[in-house]
């Protein structure tokens, strides 16, 4: 896993560096990262909150789509030739169609149509669970989601967490202790 991070962050690094030498212009890269927050960021950010059962695999799988939609219409600030030609596309002016909004929907709809596919393939058994590398399609019998460790008999202690433990704790005193005089 540490090797991913790695990766990940030194294509990251090489790719932020390139850009920002080939894009002319500061509004140029400010134009594309706002379409990439729009068809990339936006519908994996509000199905991981909203919707139930979204997984890697509709997440990774709704990302290419964004990312091929998009960049297929071209980009003129990396100077990126459209490989999709939309409908309205004039040599001269471009894109007319509004294929970012396409991008983004594309990519939401394959998000949630790809994640409860793999949860219906998971939990009827098609795919066998040993072929569930993510362990995010199901919740096991005991609660937890598959691969935490509750499967196996391991319990998480979450009473730390509650509100009632913090009210009860020095820091944080009750209303009793405020008013009783005595313990001052």
């Amino acid at each position: 896993m540490q090797i991913v991070q790695i990766l990940s962050m030194l294509v990251v690094g090489v790719t932020s560096t390139l850009l920002a030498l080939f894009v002319d212009t500061i509004y140029g890269i400010f134009i594309l990262t706002a379409d990439i927050v729009y068809v990339v960021i936006f519908p994996q950010f509000t199905c991981a909150i909203f919707v139930p059962h979204v997984n890697t695999y509709g997440s990774f799988l709704g990302f290419i789509i964004g990312v091929i939609l998009r960049f297929g219409g071209g980009e003129p600030s990396l100077e990126i030739s459209p490989f999709i030609k939309y409908p309205f596309y004039d040599e001269n002016y471009g894109q007319k169609f509004p294929f970012k909004t396409l991008s983004m929907a594309a990519s939401f709809l394959t998000i949630i149509v790809v994640s409860y596919i793999f949860k219906y393939l998971f939990e009827k058994n098609v795919i066998p669970m040993q072929y569930e590398i993510t362990g995010n399609v199901l919740e096991n019998k005991h609660g937890g989601k598959v691969g935490d460790g509750r499967e196996h008999g391991i319990e998480f202690d979450k009473t730390t967490l509650s509100t009632t433990t913090l009210v009860n704790t020095e820091v944080i005193p009750s209303k009793e202790d405020v008013y009783d005089q005595t313990k001052l």
